[in-house]
């Protein structure tokens, strides 16, 4: 990752995400590290581009995750948008630290749908809150 290449603003994103899912304050990140926590602020919040790879294994190790996770995320490609269903459904993922079998997927993909597609109008919300409701009962039960 030279000085001259643009990192994704994903990545910023993700080591924010995986920073606060473990708990970590900055100055913790720092003192697992010794990046400063300065310097872990601008990469997530995207004003430091392009860290080092030794910068970067640092924050992977920290964080719990392989390298190749934080560089195929650091990646400024433009790949071809696709819709959420998509993504859920054709990509492995962790729900708890399991991996999401086909089941789980399709519910979470369910839910996802009826959210955006209810009308949430006055006369129809409750109807609609509650098959959101009874979709995540059906998703909960998958996760056990």
């Amino acid at each position: 990752m030279g000085k001259n290449r643009v990192i994704s603003s994903k990545f910023g994103s993700l080591i924010k995400y995986l920073r606060e899912q473990k708990g970590y304050s900055l100055k913790e990140m720092e003192e697992m590290t010794g990046v400063s926590a300065g310097y872990v602020s601008r990469i997530e919040t995207g004003e430091r581009k392009a860290p080092s790879i030794p910068i970067v294994q640092l924050l992977a190790d920290a964080l719990d995750v392989e390298l190749t996770e934080l560089l195929d995320v650091s990646s400024d490609k433009t790949d071809e948008a696709k819709s959420i269903s998509t993504l859920l459904l054709t990509n492995d993922f962790t729900i708890d630290g399991k991996i999401a079998e086909k089941k789980a997927k399709e519910i979470l993909v369910s839910i996802i749908e009826k959210i955006i597609n209810s009308s949430w109008e006055q006369d129809t919300r409750f109807q609609d809150a509650f098959s959101v409701i009874e979709l995540v009962d059906d998703f909960k039960k998958e996760l056990v």
